[in-house]
C-alpha cells in the first residue's frame, strides 16, 4: 500500500525506495517511485479517475496519453486502474498478482507470462497501474487494446529516470522514445508475455520526456526518476518558508509590541530554471493584488511589442492554463495553499540558452509559427496570496508595561 505522505530518508545506496517515497541516493539526489496510488500531495489515486497534473506542482511533471487506435484520452490524460481488483471489470492480462501464485488463487490474473516460475512471474501485488482508456464501455476502466502512447514530460528536466514498470508485454513492438537535452533515443522493450510483469532499465540523464510506445493493453506500474535540486521540491520549501515568514508579521501586528502595521505585497520570489541568457529577472511579474484564494499579476515583456510572451499559471477551472501576448498582461492565478506557481515563457531574438537547447512551451500555449524555440527563456516565479504585514517596534515610555 503506497503511503499517502512520501517521507524523505537519507541513504548510501544506490537502490529504489518504497513505493511512493522518496531518499536520497550515493549521487545526491532524489529518488522517487511513483506508483499511481496518490498524487504529488499525498491525495490518494481511486481505479477510473483521469490524472495529468497531479504531479506537477512537486515534481514539475506532466502526464499526457494519445491514442491512434481504439482509445480514448480525454484532455490527453491517461487513467488509473487498479490491477488488484478482482471480478469481471477490466482486462484480466492486467491484473495482479497471477493466480498461480502462493495465495494468489482467487485473483483474476492470467496469461502465461505472469505465471509462477516464469521469467516475468507476476506475483507481487502492484496496486494501481496507469493506462489508455478503451474506446468501448468508457465507463469502466478497461486497457486499449490499440496502439498508443503514455508521455512523461518534465519542466524543468529531471536528473535521471531509472526504470518503468509494466504489466502485459506480450509482443516486441513496444518501445521507449527518450527525448534529453542532449540526445533523442530509442530504447526497446522485449515482452515476457501475457500478464507478464516486467521492469525497463532506462537510465537517461538529464531528461525532459519519455514516451511509451504501446501496442496492446499495457499497464505501467511505476515510473522511477532522480531529481537533483528539483525545482518543485524547492517551491515547496520555500513555501514553507514564507508561510513562517507571514505567520510571524501577522502575529507582530496583534502584539502590543509593535506598531505602525501595514499590509504589504510580499515580492515575488523566482525560482531559477534554465540557463537563459537573461540577467534581470525581477520587473518581469509584479503582483497587484492579493486575496488569499487568488493573485492578481502583471507580465511585462522584456520590450513593449516586440516578441512574445506565454504564461502557464493554475486556474479553478482545469489545473493550468496558457495565456500569450506581445503586451502586458493582466492575469489572476488560482492559489493552492496561499502560493501560486507560475512559468513565464519569453521569445525574442536578443534570448538564448547558455547550452544552446530549444524551450518547449506547454501545448496549450499555442506558439505562433514566427517563435524561434532557440530564442526563450523559460522562468517560473513562486507568488504569495497572502498580504505581508510589516509593523515597526513600539517604543515604550519609561514606566509602561506590556504583556
Amino acid at each position: 500500500i503506497p503511503s499517502i505522505e512520501p517521507s524523505i530518508s537519507l541513504s548510501d545506496s544506490k537502490s529504489e525506495t518504497n513505493t511512493g517515497s522518496l531518499a536520497r541516493s550515493s549521487r545526491q539526489c532524489v529518488v522517487v517511485k511513483l506508483d499511481f496510488g496518490t498524487a504529488g500531495n499525498g491525495t490518494v489515486l481511486s481505479s477510473g479517475e483521469y490524472v495529468k497534473y497531479e504531479w506537477r506542482e512537486r515534481y514539475g511533471l506532466i502526464v499526457k496519453a494519445s491514442s491512434l487506435s481504439g482509445g480514448v484520452n480525454p484532455n490527453d490524460m491517461p487513467r488509473v486502474f487498479n490491477t488488484e481488483v478482482r471480478g469481471k471489470v477490466g482486462n484480466r492480462h492486467i491484473r495482479s498478482p497471477h493466480r498461480s501464485c502462493p495465495g494468489a488463487s482467487k485473483s483474476n490474473a492470467w496469461g502465461i507470462g505472469g505465471k509462477h516460475g516464469q521469467p516475468g512471474q507476476n506475483c507481487e501485488p502492484k496496486g494501481n497501474g496507469l493506462i489508455i482508456q478503451a474506446n468501448k464501455n468508457i465507463m469502466v476502466p478497461r486497457a486499449s487494446k490499440g496502439v498508443g502512447a503514455i508521455t512523461f514530460d518534465f519542466d524543468p528536466p529531471v536528473a535521471e529516470v531509472r526504470s518503468i514498470g509494466f504489466l502485459n508485454i506480450d509482443s516486441d513492438s513496444d518501445y521507449l522514445e527518450v527525448s534529453a537535452s542532449s540526445e533523442k533515443r530509442t530504447v526497446s522493450i522485449n515482452g515476457l508475455g501475457l500478464n507478464a510483469a516486467q521492469n525497463v532499465d532506462v537510465n537517461a540523464t538529464n531528461v525532459r520526456s519519455v514516451s511509451v510506445h504501446m501496442h496492446g493493453p499495457r499497464a505501467i506500474t511505476h515510473f522511477t526518476f532522480c531529481s537533483k535540486s528539483d525545482d518543485k521540491i524547492r517551491a515547496l520549501s520555500s513555501r514553507e518558508s514564507l508561510s513562517a515568514t507571514t505567520q510571524t508579521a501577522a502575529a507582530q501586528r496583534k502584539s502590543p509590541h509593535f506598531a505602525d502595521c501595514e499590509t504589504k505585497s510580499e515580492p515575488v520570489h523566482n525560482i531559477p530554471i534554465d540557463n537563459c541568457t537573461l540577467q534581470d529577472m525581477e520587473d518581469i511579474v509584479t503582483i497587484v493584488d492579493q486575496s488569499v484564494s487568488n493573485v492578481t499579476f502583471v507580465v511585462n515583456p522584456i520590450m513593449e511589442n516586440e516578441g512574445w510572451t506565454a504564461v502557464d499559471y493554475p486556474t479553478p477551472d482545469f489545473g493550468v492554463h496558457c495565456a500569450s501576448d506581445t503586451r502586458p498582461q493582466q492575469i489572476t492565478a488560482d492559489c493552492d495553499d496561499g502560493y501560486a506557481v507560475v512559468d513565464v515563457y519569453l521569445h525574442h531574438n536578443r534570448l538564448s540558452q547558455r547550452d544552446g537547447h530549444a524551450i518547449e512551451p506547454p501545448s496549450a500555449c499555442d506558439v505562433p509559427k514566427m517563435v524561434n524555440q532557440e530564442q526563450m527563456c523559460h522562468v517560473r516565479f513562486l507568488l504569495n496570496c497572502r498580504p505581508a504585514v510589516k509593523c515597526k517596534k513600539k517604543k515604550l515610555l519609561r514606566g509602561e508595561i506590556v504583556d
